[in-house]
Order: structure tokens, then sequence, then C-alpha cells
């Protein structure tokens, strides 16, 4: 037999190479991260600023521990690309 008609085929789900572990919870929020690339100082304040709501409010946005409002996702939305004014 040849080397080639040898060899055994590893399954599919057979897995090589370096175990990645998950990213920390810190950079699961992507809301958090494009809040803080925006405004890198003071974020919660000025989110909290922008949003209309307090700043306990934004820094629990921030934290990852609440959703964010509508309003807050638009905040960032606006600052990334202004709305059109007709």
């Amino acid at each position: 037999m040849s080397e080639s008609s040898q060899r055994i085929a590893a399954l599919s789900s057979f897995k090589q190479g370096t175990v990645v572990p998950d990213c920390s919870p810190e950079f699961k929020n992507g809301f958090a991260i494009a809040a803080r690339a925006l405004w890198p100082r003071k974020t919660a304040a000025e989110l909290a600023f922008r949003a209309n709501v307090s700043e306990r409010a934004a820094k629990f946005w921030l934290s990852g521990e609440r959703e964010p409002s509508l309003d807050a996702c638009m905040v960032i939305l606006d600052a990334i690309r202004p709305r059109r004014r007709a």
C-alpha cells in the first residue's frame, strides 16, 4: 500500500490548535465599547447628558447590568452618523 492510502482522516468534529478563552465580560458589551470610543473621558456623564438620564442610569448601561434604552442607542448612532435634518 502506498503512504497516502494508509492515512486515516480525522472526524470533522475533531478540534486542533490552541483553545481560545471567551472574552472577559467587559468586552462583551458593545454598547460600552462604542460609548467609550466616542467619549473616552467622563463617559457616563457625557452619555447621561446626551440621553437626558441620570448618571447612575448611564453607569448601569456601561457596566452591562442593564440593557440600554432605545434613546441611549440612538445617542450612540447620532454621534457616529448624525441624522439628516429636512
